[in-house]
């Protein structure tokens, strides 16, 4: 459990954190596009660097991916919307790469898919003892360097099989 002080904290950076985003929609309501065809003032700027940012630093401090990624977008789709909440929500949900697109192609469902069946591979593994077995076959098995070596370069052939996997393993 975190200390009460460490979360008035996290809800003070947050805070400040929006104030910052509301001045800085604000003093570039009107500010001119700088990229052709860009359909945001902040395109090929440093503030197009912000929603990679907030997402990495969010996620080191609070060791919550899926919540600091969306988090993430939700600054991204509110840079590109120029701070209007509506239009927020649309390109969060519908805009061109938003969650609708997003999860309606065919081959992010297929990678969805795949990940999904490696991972209940991987924690039906786990779970039958199927790591702990091979780790002390290994420990009696490999002696030298060089075994280790051998032992590392074939595993990473059999299990790495994708490089989306490489995540669950």
């Amino acid at each position: 459990m975190e200390k009460k002080s460490t979360k008035i904290a996290y809800f003070v950076a947050l805070g400040v954190f929006i104030v910052l985003l509301a001045v800085l929609g604000i003093s570039f309501k009107d500010a001119p596009i700088l990229i052709e065809g860009a359909a945001t003032p902040f395109a090929g700027t440093f503030w197009s660097l912000l929603p990679p940012i907030v997402a990495i630093v969010l996620a080191l401090i609070s060791k919550e991916v899926y919540s600091s990624l969306f988090l993430g977008c939700l600054v991204g789709a509110l840079l590109v919307s120029n701070f209007r909440p509506w239009e927020t929500l649309v390109q969060l949900v519908e805009g061109d790469n938003g969650i609708v697109t997003t999860v309606s192609d065919a081959g992010n469902i297929a990678i969805i898919v795949f990940l999904v069946v490696l991972g209940i591979m991987v924690d039906l593994m786990n779970k039958t003892g199927g790591s702990e077995a091979f780790g002390r076959w290994a420990k009696k098995t490999v002696k030298t360097r060089s075994g280790a070596q051998l032992m590392t370069m074939l595993l990473g052939v059999l299990i790495f099989v994708d490089d989306y996997f490489n995540c669950l393993t």
